[in-house]
């Protein structure tokens, strides 16, 4: 069992992320294994024997075996919005003293490599060699169905913020998964082998959802004290289609006049909705020029709030 060493004040930091690095490392460990699932997207599996045939995947295999996995392959996100071309370039910009540890911590543990992906790792250019492994399997077995895959990372974080307000952090990790549990001393997480221990330290969790990692949970701890949480993500349910408030005025106004059932700020709604503040101040003009949402000043700060209207349609759309 892993125990995560937290108080309230340490889940108060906490925040969501995303990491297509992450979710194509556990994508291709599952399909090395020949572990896959009727609802990922058709054709991974032709897609992936014909990348064993194309490209050097013993290279990967062997940093992230059944013992140990490479740190640099997976890192806890900075946000949500994390793009593949963040994820490559953070690879390929790995500091040469962390590649060659890892490298040899997965040798050691991972026995079994062939002296040629021995030699290739522990070479100059071994982090250049991964990162290309990893690109090619990323344009051609993630890439075309992306887009897809990122409607259920979004389609899930905007359920888990919707929790968020009404439960808390607390009451929102632990309705990541049944087998975790938060208790007022920390989290725990059965199934996670040994008594492992880790201390958030007051950075807060990063809470990261995937399609892949289902159904179990995987926890990234980073040199600087961060760790990541990565749960599985609600299935795709189609929330645009079920949400009328969505389709009358966008979905990103509607989430923006559901988080006005509290009056804020310009800048504390971009960070709640984890949007740019440019973004929020041009739909809020919007919501204005609708009636739906009024402007008062509070003192030096600007709020924004509902107004009657506003509450109608809001509620109208629960």
């Amino acid at each position: 069992m892993l125990t995560i060493e937290c108080g309230p004040a340490d889940l108060e930091r906490s925040r969501f992320g995303a990491s297509p690095i992450f979710e194509l490392t556990t994508l291709v460990d599952r399909l090395d294994r020949a572990d896959s699932r009727a609802d990922w997207p058709p054709g991974l599996d032709e897609t992936y024997a014909e990348l064993c045939r194309d490209v050097d995947l013993a290279l990967v295999r062997a940093l992230q075996g059944p013992r140990h996995g490479a740190d640099f392959l997976a890192r806890v996100p900075d946000g949500p919005r994390q793009t593949w071309e963040d994820d490559i370039a953070a690879l390929r910009a790995t500091p040469a003293p962390w590649v060659r540890r890892e490298v040899a911590r997965s040798l050691r543990l991972n026995a079994g490599c062939s002296r040629r992906v021995v030699d290739a790792l522990t070479s100059p250019g071994a982090i250049g060699m991964v990162a290309d492994v990893l690109d090619a399997c990323w344009q051609r077995l993630l890439a075309p169905h992306w887009p897809s895959l990122r409607e259920v990372h979004d389609g899930d974080l905007e359920f888990r913020r919707d929790e968020l307000r009404r439960v808390g952090w607390q009451g929102v990790v632990a309705g990541l998964h049944p087998e975790l549990r938060s208790t007022g001393a920390g989290i725990r997480i059965a199934t996670i082998p040994g008594r492992a221990r880790l201390t958030l330290h007051g950075s807060g969790l990063v809470l990261v959802p995937s399609v892949f990692v289902r159904p179990g949970l995987t926890v990234l701890a980073a040199d600087d004290g961060q760790v990541g949480l990565h749960y599985p993500a609600l299935p795709h349910t189609s929330p645009r289609a079920r949400d009328p408030l969505s389709d009358l005025i966008g979905r990103s106004r509607g989430r923006l006049l559901r988080a006005l059932e509290t009056p804020g700020t310009t800048t504390a709604l971009a960070r709640e909705l984890d949007a740019s503040v440019g973004a929020v101040g041009d739909h809020l003009g919007v919501l204005r020029r609708s009636g739906l949402v009024e402007r008062v000043r509070e003192g030096r700060r600007v709020l924004y709030r509902r107004t009657p209207l506003g509450d109608a349609v809001a509620e109208g759309g629960e």
